[in-house]
């Protein structure tokens, strides 16, 4: 199975993550991330047969199946961890609570800032 995945997920992810108002769980990170698009090679007549899950879009294409489905939250939670390693978030669990949730830091902030600040400068381009 061959994932087709844009480099900016997790940009994506830290935008969501920096512009909610209180911590956020990995499960709701989930909800708002970008979708995965996936291609299975060949078709088998069990891949028609099999019902599909309602969070699951796939078309045949005669020698492949595209697939495009929410991100399992294992693969949001390895998104924030990475962003953790990076500095740009924190790991937050409320006392009594099994369920992690994420605030950006200050770093991602700056980082923000930055990014907005070059592309303000990148030149503007010629209407003609």
């Amino acid at each position: 199975m061959m994932h087709i995945d844009t480099p900016s997920v997790r940009d994506q992810i830290l935008a969501t993550v920096s512009g909610a108002a209180e911590p956020i769980s990995t499960v709701a990170v989930g909800a708002q991330a970008p979708r995965v698009t996936e291609i299975a090679p060949g078709c088998y007549p069990a891949w028609h047969a099999a019902r599909p899950r309602p969070d699951v879009t796939e078309t045949c294409h005669g020698d492949h199946h595209v697939r495009v489905r929410r991100r399992y939250d294992h693969e949001v939670y390895s998104q924030l961890r990475a962003l953790e390693r990076a500095g740009l978030v924190e790991r937050v669990r409320p006392p009594g609570c099994r369920d992690v949730y994420w605030q950006a830091t200050a770093a991602a902030s700056s980082v923000a800032l930055d990014e907005l600040e070059a592309l303000w400068n990148l030149p503007a381009e010629d209407p003609r």
